[in-house]
């Protein structure tokens, strides 16, 4: 098997049993794929619970059974979504302080 050596980056999760939440990991894990394989990461969405979302990596895709697992197809795309929200906003906000 050829892996593909372009570094695909994928962020892990774990489950915070204070907050009851899954935490992003603030590093990524380096994800190997076969050169026909398509990127994809995986992170848990809102309904995940450690009863049934187990993976232990953001790397690869989720299964069709996988219910509580959110795919996406871009390098480091497996951020949660405060930080998404957030790259949108910042400049946004930014912006906005500027010009008043």
């Amino acid at each position: 098997k050829q892996w593909y050596q372009r570094r695909v980056r994928g962020y892990n999760w774990s489950y915070n049993s204070t907050s009851k939440a899954f935490q992003m990991s603030n590093t990524t894990t380096t994800c190997k794929r076969l050169k026909a394989t398509a990127l994809v990461c995986n992170m848990p969405n809102g309904t995940a619970t450690t009863a049934n979302y187990k993976r232990t990596s953001g790397c690869g895709n989720c299964t069709a059974a996988d219910t509580h697992c959110e795919a996406c197809t871009k390098d480091s795309c497996n951020k949660s979504s405060a930080l998404r929200l957030a790259v949108v906003f910042v400049p946004l906000l930014a912006l906005l302080v500027h010009l008043f």
